[in-house]
């Protein structure tokens, strides 16, 4: 489960950088998780759209260009720590960092797009 579940990157202007927005990964589950995470598609903007592969994300807060992954359509291995969850009082979190990149031009207004974020047994 992510918290946010809305990603919120505030207002920005033309070729700027988001700041980082952490998004904390929960397992309520009695095993242990790790994730596959991919985008809809490129951002929707009330004009023009922000590029999928102007989305980055990665396991630490670090600049827009240092994040490990790039965001894309086809769904990449998240490399989370998962374990179960033994105890109900302890909630088992992971997290991750999200920026994006404005184009110089072409867009302007509210964008909206999609990440999905889907739990799976860890790889080995």
């Amino acid at each position: 489960t992510p918290t946010p579940s809305n990603i919120n990157f505030g207002n920005l202007n033309l070729d700027a950088i988001s700041n980082s927005v952490r998004v904390d990964i929960k397992n309520t589950g009695n095993v242990a998780a790790d994730g596959f995470i991919s985008s809809g598609g490129n951002l929707t903007c009330l004009l023009g759209s922000i590029a999928v592969a102007n989305q980055k994300y990665g396991r630490t807060d670090t600049d827009y260009n240092t994040l490990e992954y790039t965001m894309s359509t086809t769904p990449n291995y998240a490399t989370l720590t998962l374990p179960a969850q033994t105890d109900d009082a302890t909630i088992v979190t992971d997290e991750l960092y999200f920026r994006i990149k404005v184009p110089s031009v072409g867009v302007s207004g509210t964008c909206t797009g999609t990440i999905n974020i889907n739990a799976i047994s860890p790889q080995v």
